[in-house]
């Protein structure tokens, strides 16, 4: 889950900034200061064991927030045959046939459904 806020100016940020920690907005302006961020220490080998607790090592993170695959689209045989037909008619009949056998099919009703979506994609590339 993800909340995405854009604000127009600094003002209107630290007004919202202030609703969150119970500031009245008027108050959060007089009090907003500039200030320049402070550079932090890099860790050095001499303190390691310091940040471990920190830092999260790469696998932690990974296990954390999971990779999300976008959704494979899925053809039907309709879908297919439109789209072979469309490739026929343009003169690559050869092409066509040739992706039939990738799929050790003779047709286009023995390829297997699930292999529709690399058939289009391949299809796509001609």
């Amino acid at each position: 889950m993800g909340i995405t806020v854009q604000f127009e100016s600094y003002e209107e940020m630290i007004a919202f900034a202030g609703k969150l920690v119970g500031q009245q907005p008027a108050l959060a302006k007089k009090e907003a200061k500039v200030t320049k961020p402070v550079k932090e220490e890099v860790p050095t080998e001499e303190t390691p064991a310091a940040y471990e607790e920190v830092i999260p090592d790469q696998q932690q993170i990974e296990e954390e927030v999971p990779f999300e695959e976008e959704p494979v689209k899925t053809f039907t045989l309709e879908e297919v045959r439109a789209a072979l037909a469309v490739l026929t008619r343009t003169g690559k009949q050869k092409q066509v046939k040739d992706l039939l056998t990738f799929f050790k099919a003779k047709n286009l009703t023995a390829v297997d459904p699930k292999d529709y979506a690399e058939l289009m994609e391949k299809a796509g590339k001609l």
